[in-house]
């Protein structure tokens, strides 16, 4: 019989992922109880621009354990909201001002309040910068 061999990963686990792993462990998600704890946790850490890389790890796969229980469990489509809402609440849970969201889109705030008012598009620059500023796919803005 032959052995197989295994491979590890040989990059360094930063302490803070650790801590953060040990306060709430990264598993599969598996009631809306677990759904929940994980939102106030990523309510807390995501989007704060003072994160190191290992808590940037930690809630960027946090994000994606909650998305795929949502997913299965709370069927959710684009659809049902209009861009303008996306934005809203976006700007709302990085607890951004309308004039900080369109720095961010590198728009003036006059444009912003057109597009939040649903007058005006989101060009596809600002799409994009919206898209990478909150690690999103760009799509969750068109």
């Amino acid at each position: 019989m032959k052995k197989s061999k295994t491979r590890t990963m040989n990059y360094p686990v930063r302490d803070s992922y650790l801590d953060m792993v040990r306060r709430f462990p990264l598993r599969p998600i598996r009631s809306d109880a677990e759904s929940d704890a994980a939102a106030v946790i990523l309510d807390k850490w995501f989007g704060r621009p003072d994160m190191d890389a290992g808590q940037e790890d930690y809630v960027q796969t946090l994000a994606l354990l909650v998305a795929d229980y949502e997913q299965k469990h709370r069927p959710y489509t684009l659809a049902e909201t209009t861009v303008a809402d996306r934005l809203r609440f976006t700007m709302t849970e990085a607890g951004l001002t309308q004039t900080q969201l369109a720095g961010i889109a590198g728009i003036d705030r006059s444009l912003m309040s057109m597009i939040l008012s649903a007058k005006r598009e989101l060009s596809k620059a600002s799409v994009r910068r919206l898209a990478a500023h909150f690690h999103m796919e760009p799509g969750y803005f068109l």
